[in-house]
């Protein structure tokens, strides 16, 4: 009796310290239980404003996120993005923490991989998956605003430009230089010296960095949202005046000099008032430009 009560005396310290143990390797797990502790280390993290928005946004894409198949690549995807899929190595609160962090941080593969212990394969099939998935699931969240909720939202800064509906602008993203020639030239920036994708902010899929602005515009269906009586503002890169016409709409971009050496005083103060609404777009191309994953030079 003595003996087996040492030895169950043994067993009882060896669990408590196996325990303690655990309990440690669980607070060092990078997960999103012990990361989303705060609202800082939200923001931090994943680009979200704080704790209730990240539970949000989880809410909204989980029912169907259970149903999720992983990406194989274009070949090889099977037949539906919303079919039961394999075992997952990661609960759906951490896959959407996952591509999240990779999306701000830009944490290489290996690196993000080796935080939640799973191969980096195993990875590219989440992050590849979930991509395409926020894609079609948040797409309808932001529809187009009429002009009635733009003029009821329209800051005081506006007060010059009342009928504006849109400021457009570009942004571009380096990408590593592609092998086909054809593919070279679509994506070779002559403003940029490099090979990039260009994006009309909020609207389009990317385009090559040979694309012009105005080409954009005119591809990408923007144009189909222009009504009568709307104003459009915009960089001077976007000669779009003709086809706005053709809806009814006017164009306000900063004077050019046509020549002269330097602008009419006129002309310097409407580019003056121009640029003071113009830098809400540059404002929304730099919060975009917060994702880390577009510092370097994208595949």
């Amino acid at each position: 009796m003595k003996q087996q009560s040492r030895l169950l005396s043994e067993m009882k310290s060896k669990v408590k310290v196996l325990t303690k143990e655990n309990d440690l390797l669980q607070r060092q797990t990078f997960c999103a239980e012990n990361m989303l502790i705060s609202d800082g280390n939200v923001l931090f993290y994943t680009g979200l404003p704080n704790i209730i928005t990240f539970k949000a946004l989880l809410s909204y894409l989980e029912p169907k996120a259970k149903r999720l198949t992983y990406w194989e690549g274009c070949d090889t995807t099977r037949r539906s993005h919303f079919t039961k899929g394999p075992s997952r190595k990661l609960n759906i609160e951490n896959e959407l923490f996952a591509v999240l962090v990779r999306l701000k941080l830009g944490l290489l593969v290996e690196d993000i991989a080796s935080r939640f212990k799973i191969s980096c394969a195993q990875f590219s099939k989440m992050f590849n998956t979930w991509i395409r998935f926020l894609s079609i699931e948040l797409d309808h969240l932001f529809p187009y605003p009429s002009m009635e909720q733009v003029r009821a939202l329209m800051p005081e800064s506006f007060n010059r430009f009342p009928n504006t509906r849109i400021i457009l602008d570009c942004t571009e993203i380096f990408i590593q230089k592609p092998s086909a020639l054809k593919a070279q030239r679509q994506t070779w920036s002559s403003y940029k010296h490099r090979n990039t994708y260009k994006a009309l902010i909020g609207i389009t899929p990317l385009y090559g960095g040979a694309a012009s602005d105005k080409f954009i515009i005119n591809d990408c269906g923007i144009l189909d949202y222009i009504e009568p009586d709307d104003n459009v503002m915009a960089d001077r890169g976007f000669e779009i005046a003709d086809e706005l016409s053709r809806k009814g709409a006017s164009l306000d971009i900063p004077p050019f000099r046509n020549g002269n050496f330097q602008l009419s005083a006129q002309q310097v103060e409407v580019t003056r008032r121009i640029a003071e609404v113009r830098i809400h777009v540059e404002r929304a191309i730099q919060r975009i430009k917060t994702c880390h994953i577009l510092d370097g030079t994208m595949p």
